[in-house]
């Protein structure tokens, strides 16, 4: 599969040194690696995490910046682990170890010069926004919403979106075929597609309407997934499952509102099929919360205030 993505890739460079991109057209090309456990497990040295992100500037982000086109770039993402699985304590410890050497390494490229495009390494590390209010559970969110605004159209009928949008989209299809109860006769996802709207976008007083029956109690702008999340943390804590510290509610709050602040909580738990949009899968909370948000976020925490 990596070949084949290279391979697609140089086509595209070549296209684009060919003069094939319209002027009135940006090409943004954004990567976003998503680590997963076996990822965590065989990064674990300094010189295997520099020969990855070394594979993503000299094969995608170099070739576009060597172009030297005005309407043609490369967008710099870090990696997450945005994807939910099933961590135990040790994947935690394995991940903080990740995020440790993360650090260092970013401390020693000012001088070694490991990477031409990437200053930050580290999950998670790329967004911060601190907060005044979470000592009282209040405050707004940061993300990218349910993914209903966010959907595309693909060759033969097919439809792309976040996470969320997909699995929406998914479930009002198995709706649309139980209540067509036909003797077990299958209905199309393509038919289901081109029987029904798609919803593409919405109004901005939907959208706020939208946001606010999601991700708050309306009573005193108090979120309700700061108030879950925390209480998530700390019983977690008590199974020995994070962190001792998060016992202690401040500490606990102050790693919800970095969850909060930085996590797709639109998420589901793929393996168990359950969430919502006030709780993070507990697997999350294991892989951050066993040191990892320590190197993370060094001042301890979303809050530094509180």
């Amino acid at each position: 599969m990596t070949q084949k993505c290279l391979a697609n890739f140089k086509k595209l460079t070549e296209a684009l040194k060919n003069g094939r991109l319209p002027s009135n057209v940006q090409l943004v090309i954004t990567l976003k690696g998503t680590l997963d456990l076996d990822n965590i497990r065989a990064l674990q040295s300094k010189e295997k995490i520099i020969e990855y992100y070394q594979f993503y500037e000299n094969n995608y982000m170099l070739p576009i910046r060597d172009l030297k086109l005005a309407n043609a770039y490369t967008a710099l993402s870090v990696p997450n682990t945005a994807v939910p699985s099933p961590v135990t304590v040790e994947d935690g410890k394995l991940f903080a170890n990740f995020c440790r050497l993360c650090r260092e390494i970013e401390q020693e490229n000012w001088v070694n010069h490991y990477f031409q495009e990437y200053t930050v390494i580290t999950p998670f590390a790329n967004r911060n926004r601190g907060c005044e209010n979470c000592v009282n559970y209040q405050g707004p969110l940061w993300g990218c919403g349910s993914g209903t605004t966010v959907i595309g159209f693909l060759p033969n009928n097919m439809v792309t979106s976040c996470h969320e949008g997909f699995t929406e989209v998914v479930d009002k299809y198995k709706q649309y075929v139980a209540e067509r109860n036909l003797d077990n006769i299958v209905i199309s996802f393509n038919r289901f597609i081109g029987d029904n709207k798609v919803q593409l976008t919405m109004t901005d007083e939907q959208y706020l309407e939208h946001e606010r029956k999601m991700y708050y109690y309306l009573a005193d702008n108090a979120t309700a997934q700061l108030a879950s999340s925390t209480t998530q943390i700390m019983a977690l804590a008590m199974a020995n499952l994070v962190d001792p510290k998060y016992l202690d509610e401040a500490t606990a709050r102050n790693a919800a509102r970095y969850f909060q602040d930085n996590c797709s909580f639109c998420i589901k738990d793929n393996y168990n099929q359950t969430g919502s949009f006030t709780l993070f899968h507990n697997g999350l909370y294991k892989l951050l919360l066993n040191g990892a948000l320590d190197y993370i976020n060094p001042e301890g925490g979303a809050c530094t205030t509180c």
